[in-house]
């Protein structure tokens, strides 16, 4: 059954941009992207909490090869799951993170396309610096161990490299929501999904006001 409490607390979760406010900022945007000017992503974290968002030192992830071996590779990360899940006590086993790969260690050629932040399945954050600036792959989002994690993070202080600025952490986690919520051509979703449910997905977020009636 669906609640009004459902219903306010999804309105909440999916905040909408008035038109003005959103074509200003697509303007800045473009400016700012023009002009090479990239925000500040990052900084320090002294704290003893791990944060969503929060870039980690080094930790043994997996993938698939051309041949379809599985291959681990020690690389730095970022910690994709909710800051509350990976607080101790949360009874957690794992903890979603995925693979970073920093910009001065990729081809050259592919650098001006990642920077523009229009690859779905990555992320561009900055430090304003070519050893900081980053790419994240959404592609291998995987589990990691809660327990590995939170203990390193206890006996390493400098296992979390750094935490995402305000700005930072807005543009992580709508880069993660198109990603997985990108979407769909209606042809290839009625499909999909079959024409009485995909009638009935329609009937509810217009319920939601998050689609306009066409």
């Amino acid at each position: 059954m669906i609640s009004r409490s459902l219903i306010d607390w999804i309105r909440n979760s999916l905040p909408q941009l008035d038109k003005l406010t959103a074509d200003e900022l697509k303007e800045k945007i473009k400016k700012d992207y023009t002009e090479k000017k990239f925000l500040n992503c990052f900084e320090k974290n002294e704290s003893g909490v791990l944060l969503q968002g929060d870039i980690i030192h080094k930790i043994l992830l997996f993938e698939y090869d051309k041949n379809n071996d599985l291959i681990g590779t020690e690389t730095d990360a970022i910690i994709i799951s909710a800051s509350c899940d990976v607080q101790p006590g949360r009874n957690k086993d794992t903890i979603l993170v995925a693979p970073v790969h920093y910009l001065n260690r990729i081809q050259a050629l592919k650098i001006g396309r990642y920077k523009m932040n229009d690859i779905f399945n990555k992320c561009f954050l900055s430090g304003n610096n070519v050893s900081t600036d980053l790419i994240i792959d959404f592609s291998h989002i995987q589990p990691y161990s809660a327990k590995k994690i939170l203990t390193e993070f206890d006996e390493n202080t400098k296992f979390r490299k750094w935490t995402l600025t305000l700005e930072g952490k807005y543009l992580f986690l709508t880069k993660l929501l198109i990603f997985i919520g990108r979407r769909e051509d209606p042809n290839e979703a009625r499909r999909a999904l079959g024409k009485f449910h995909y009638r009935g997905f329609w009937k509810f977020l217009r319920l939601l006001r998050l689609v306009k009636k066409s």
